[in-house]
């Protein structure tokens, strides 16, 4: 026996060590974060704000796959262009391309459509120092979270939200889910994103309808956290009906950073209390849902 197998012998031996695990409640910090970015022309002349947020882990370039809202492909077709050849003669990355998918919540209740994310993800073998970029509204950025977080448990993320209401509330949320069993979000992670990126030029492509019906979650969250942004949000209704840029763009903004604040700041980023603020109305609207 040598020297240091003696060693090791008498340091589990001894009387002065603990022959059994004692009961330990350890508490632990993770640090996180979240890169907020907003750009009026992502997919042209302001591609340099996402093309930065592709760091290296080594000498490689990080691979970076897309997959892209049909909606968004219906409607922009000349940005989806151009951000496609900006992203594959990126000096920066290693583009693998990118993927439509259907938008809305027919991207959440269809396992075969997350299968051919992961099936995606392995032929391009990408890693957990790769990147995928989702670009959509809310439900394709939540279909997309859940592949990704999935995978190699936790692929970078990077979402553009497309829609008004992605821009105000869940582009910066920290979950993701599907429908499952008929219902609403039954599988899901919490994972926060790599970044989150604003392109304001994107929502002028939307209905009127589309466009209108984000401003709901910047109403709910003004009237939890401040009275005057809601008086302030009451008083510009006008405005925003006529697609002012300047006050609706005001508006997504308050209302993301009021989301934001809340949950690293909230003490319950993950929701394991009962009280989930951000979260009022949803659990009745996705039981009507279903039902409608």
């Amino acid at each position: 026996m040598n020297n240091s197998t003696q060693d090791n012998t008498l340091l589990f031996c001894d009387d002065s060590h603990p022959k059994s695990l004692p009961s330990k409640n350890v508490n632990f910090n993770v640090p996180f974060t979240i890169r907020l970015r907003s750009s009026q022309n992502l997919f042209s002349s302001d591609f340099g704000i996402l093309e930065d947020l592709f760091e290296r882990s080594n000498e490689t370039l990080p691979k970076v796959q897309a997959w892209i809202d049909s909606g968004v492909l219906k409607f922009s077709p000349e940005k989806v262009e151009s951000i496609d050849n900006l992203l594959a003669n990126s000096a920066s990355i290693d583009y693998k391309g990118f993927h439509p998918t259907p938008g809305g919540e027919n991207s959440k209740m269809n396992n075969r459509i997350i299968e051919e994310m992961w099936n995606s993800f392995n032929i391009d073998d990408l890693d957990r120092r790769s990147y995928v970029l989702a670009i959509g509204g809310g439900a394709t950025l939540d279909s997309v979270g859940y592949a990704a977080a999935l995978a190699h448990r936790g692929i970078r993320i990077i979402r553009v939200p497309a829609t008004t209401l992605s821009q105000a509330d869940s582009g910066v949320g920290v979950k993701n889910a599907i429908n499952h069993f008929g219902k609403k979000n039954w599988l899901g992670s919490f994972s926060v994103p790599w970044g989150v990126i604003n392109d304001y030029g994107i929502l002028e492509s939307l209905s009127d309808r589309d466009f209108y019906c984000g401003f709901s979650e910047a109403l709910k969250v003004f009237l939890l956290k401040s009275p005057e942004k809601f008086s302030w949000l009451c008083a510009h209704a006008f405005d925003i009906n006529k697609r002012n840029s300047g006050i609706c763009k005001e508006a997504i903004t308050q209302s993301v950073l009021f989301h934001l604040d809340h949950i690293t700041k909230g003490g319950d980023p993950f929701e394991s209390e009962t009280a989930r603020p951000l979260d009022f109305g949803h659990w009745s609207a996705h039981k009507l849902e279903p039902l409608s």
